[in-house]
């Protein structure tokens, strides 16, 4: 080898020397930005590995750690703060959309409110788009002969389950006379989700008994 080779070999093995300690000290926490070997730059060399340095000591202090969806997600204020100036409904369909997909799926995310804005924008639960029936089903003359019809009110209106039965129940013992047709009727003239609705007539009631 000739004198410039092993002097570029020498060089090159210093960089990787330095190289080890600096992220080394990341792993630690220390920070390695001012380290005075590091301050006089003779080289281009020199340079380029600082840089390199630079940003794995950022990436290191900002990369949050992916979680598995926490047992007790829910809307939060600030999703349902989103979702009101954003137009969304169907906040609970939304959630028990996202909540199983995330779990069969194992999805891991750093900010699961962020996670869960993005499912709403996308419409992963499937809000608005027409629901598959069985045509054998509606079709068999057997089947409409014997079944006596349904009550209106059960025909028009579902049940409220998960957080829009929590947030009734609440309702309910601020205004025992309030029913569940009631607020869905409410909702669809006003063109908001039931949640929300239910959530504004609280709030009121509350503020109200305050006063």
């Amino acid at each position: 080898l000739s004198k410039t080779d092993m002097q570029d070999d020498a060089c090159l093995s210093k960089i990787d020397t330095q190289t080890a300690e600096c992220l080394s000290k990341i792993d630690r926490g220390v920070s390695i930005i001012d380290t005075p070997r590091l301050s006089k730059i003779d080289t281009t060399k020199d340079i380029l590995l600082k840089n390199t340095i630079q940003k794995e000591s950022k990436r290191a202090r900002t990369c949050k750690t992916k979680t598995a969806i926490p047992e007790d997600f829910g809307i939060s204020e600030a999703v349902l703060k989103w979702a009101t100036e954003q137009g969304h409904t169907h906040l609970q369909q939304h959630l028990e959309s996202f909540i199983d997909k995330a779990k069969s799926k194992q999805y891991q995310y750093a900010d699961w409110d962020a996670a869960f804005r993005e499912a709403i924008r996308k419409n992963w639960a499937g809000v608005g788009q027409p629901q598959y029936s069985k045509p054998a089903q509606e079709m068999a003359p057997s089947t409409r002969q014997v079944e006596s019809p349904a009550p209106e009110s059960s025909q028009r209106v579902s049940l409220f389950s998960g957080m829009e039965m929590i947030k009734f129940n609440e309702l309910r013992a601020l205004k025992p006379e309030v029913t569940q047709i009631q607020i869905r009727a409410m909702a669809q003239q006003h063109g908001m989700d039931v949640f929300v609705l239910m959530d504004r007539m609280v709030k009121k009631l509350k503020a109200g008994e305050a006063a």
